[in-house]
């Protein structure tokens, strides 16, 4: 297998290849198909025309991602002309669907993404892997990555939209709780400062007070449930 370009193989002394433009020179398909061509011995036998059909629950992820501020970009190896229409039917910007890329041509894409703000790449494909690994975020989806998790800092082991739904919102719902423990840590040792130095409560109240505050925390964290729709898993 080439990473990203197809396969070689051999049978009855005769050298096959099954891959994209790139390693056969066949010419892409119409209508924004991906093309698949094959060889034997160098000559072109045949190919097929692939369309991937988009997961219903794609659409909401993306518009969900949009609303809450992010930029969306595709980076596929599939043909641009295909990679494109998709962008399209997902609400994603021309400009920002990015076709005919190899791993490394994925990888230098979030490099230059990430001049501009924090990158968050999610991947499902071991030719994923190195686009994961220059990411600031890097979110696997299962399919054919699970040889690459050391790269991954979180995983989805539904192979479906849906993960990287819940991961983001869970990961606001996170943010917001930790804000908002912040904010009622800060008031309530404000007042509590303030009544010390103003003679309003004496030690005992103090030593009393201090390790509520911290345990008003606890307490909130472990009400804090980010995943509140996730499904226990067994292994």
């Amino acid at each position: 297998e080439l990473s990203g370009q197809g396969v070689l193989a051999g049978h009855d002394g005769h050298d096959l290849r099954l891959g994209g433009q790139r390693l056969t020179g066949i010419e892409p398909g119409d209508q924004g198909r991906s093309r698949v061509g094959v060889l034997a011995d160098g000559a072109p036998v045949g190919w097929f025309d692939l369309d991937d059909q988009l997961r219903p629950e794609a659409r909401d992820l993306v518009a969900t991602w949009r609303r809450a501020g992010a930029r969306i970009h595709i980076a596929s190896g599939d043909h641009q002309a295909a990679v494109r229409q998709k962008a399209g039917e997902l609400g994603i910007e021309p400009a920002d669907a990015y076709g005919g890329l190899s791993p490394e041509d994925k990888a230098a894409l979030v490099g230059r993404l990430r001049a501009e703000g924090g990158v968050a790449a999610v991947g499902d494909g071991v030719n994923d892997a190195a686009m994961l690994a220059a990411a600031d975020v890097a979110v696997g989806v299962s399919g054919g990555l699970e040889a690459a998790l050391d790269r991954c800092h979180a995983f989805c082991a539904r192979p479906d939209e849906a993960g990287p739904r819940e991961l983001w919102l869970g990961a606001a719902r996170t943010r917001q709780a930790i804000a908002r423990m912040l904010w009622i840590s800060a008031v309530y040792n404000l007042l509590a400062i303030a009544g010390a130095a103003a003679g309003l409560f004496g030690p005992l109240v103090c030593a009393i007070a201090m390790p509520l505050s911290s345990l008003t925390v606890v307490a909130m964290a472990l009400r804090c449930d980010p995943f509140p729709t996730a499904q226990p898993t067994s292994s």
